[in-house]
């Protein structure tokens, strides 16, 4: 009975032991893959705050957050110090211009590693009082070419319907 209970608290032992290493912190080295999400900007006219999901490394320990006057600018920055979170993160940025639209993107960096930016998005510019942008809608630069089909498509398709109700009744 004495030899069981040993090998009982042996067990427990390793099984203890094995679970608690999967529990330590990442590798502040590790490769983050999952970009953060920016889901929502609340805008006044000389101000935003940006929500964003944090990365899955737990040894983050800033954001990056460039934003400028369309996707692709990369005009201003910041960087803010943030640790490690398991909700929503925002960040304020002053001095905006009243009635300019901004693009923003975030990053998670370690010590050592950068995650991958997230997409651009737009806020809705404000001239007076506050705006709020929810959800966040990504700008990749297509939204171009599908809003110019989708009205090529609505002319033709008007064209049509005005060609097919000019015709005679047989």
């Amino acid at each position: 009975m004495r030899q069981l209970r040993t090998i009982l608290y042996a067990l427990v032992f390793l099984i203890a032991l094995f679970f608690t290493q999967q529990a330590y912190a990442s590798d502040p080295c590790d490769t983050i893959t999952d970009p953060s999400l920016l889901y929502q900007i609340d805008r006044t006219p000389t101000q935003a705050t940006l929500y964003f999901t944090p990365v899955s490394n737990d040894q983050v320990i800033t954001y990056d957050i460039i934003y400028g006057l369309k996707a692709e600018d990369e005009r201003y920055s910041i960087t803010i110090n943030q640790g490690p979170s398991t909700g929503a993160i925002s960040s304020k940025i002053n001095d905006l211009l009243p009635g300019v639209q901004y693009f923003y993107k975030v990053r998670g960096n370690t010590s050592c590693t950068s995650s991958p930016w997230s997409s651009w998005v737009g806020d809705k510019p404000v001239a007076s009082g506050s705006s709020r942008l929810t959800p966040g809608i990504p700008v990749t630069g297509s939204e171009t070419m599908v809003v110019a089909a989708l009205s090529l498509f609505a002319i033709f398709s008007g064209f049509g319907l005005f060609a097919f109700s000019k015709r005679k009744a047989i």
